[in-house]
């Protein structure tokens, strides 16, 4: 359980998340990790992050069988 929470500190180190957010072009919760992001266009395109840069992006839920697909893929 010590080496989970050790990925998770070191996922959520600004430098870290930031590579990730670039890579991925996803938003991150670490607003820290903005000034290392080469990519600013990642840490606020309004199709990852709204607005308001303390709301998150909310995935919307699918129906259940399509969930159930989706989990054994």
């Amino acid at each position: 359980m010590g080496e989970a929470y050790e990925l998770i500190n070191y996922l959520y180190r600004a430098e870290v998340a930031a590579r990730n957010s670039d890579f991925l072009s996803y938003a991150n919760g670490n607003l820290a990790s903005r000034s290392w992001s080469t990519r600013k266009s990642s840490m606020t395109r309004t199709s990852i992050r709204t607005s308001d840069a303390q709301e998150a992006f909310v995935i919307t839920a699918r129906d259940p069988a399509t969930q159930r697909v989706i989990n054994r893929l």
